[in-house]
């Protein structure tokens, strides 16, 4: 008869589960709408670890970036708040360190600046993000197994005074 081999499967030092694929697809996205969106970050590695995050792949030819801004947050904790247009420009954003074992929830909310008018009607942008421990290759990119793209975001389409129409 022949042998048996059994080998344990070691899962991967990091799980990141976002809330939706991509995880901003904003139409239509009007002057003070506000998106939240979450990702869930998992430490499979016997150490804590510090958990960052980065854009990748942007595309915002008309600036439309300048106009949201992105808070990250972990809880009642803000760990990053800017305009989407700075996070694109950082290398990396530290969020916080995760034990080992441990699951954390970063929520991210990207709000459209509402004194911002009529300037950003039909402007589009597009971004992925990226999520990792410090030093080490990070998911989330759409190159990825575990692949996800940060999304589109579309300015408000129609015409009149700022959310009068947002068809």
């Amino acid at each position: 008869f022949m042998p048996v081999f059994a080998f344990a499967q070691t899962p991967p030092g990091i799980v990141a589960q976002f809330e939706a694929t991509p995880l901003f697809s904003q139409a239509n996205f009007l002057p003070a709408d506000a998106v939240t969106r979450f990702i869930k970050v998992t430490n499979n590695r016997d150490t804590s670890r510090l958990v960052v995050t980065q854009a990748t792949n942007e595309s915002d030819p008309s600036g439309f970036a300048s106009a949201l801004s992105l808070v990250i947050k972990e809880g009642a904790t803000t760990l990053y708040s800017d305009t989407l247009a700075n996070f694109f420009a950082a290398s990396e954003v530290a969020l916080s360190t995760v034990a080992s074992g441990a699951t954390a929830q970063y929520d991210f909310t990207v709000t459209f600046n509402p004194a911002s008018g009529n300037v950003y009607q039909e402007a589009q942008l597009g971004f992925d993000i990226l999520i990792g421990f410090q030093g080490e290759t990070a998911v989330g990119s759409e190159s990825t197994a575990d692949s996800t793209s940060g999304g589109t975001i579309t300015g408000w389409s129609g015409t009149g005074t700022t959310g009068a129409q947002g068809l």
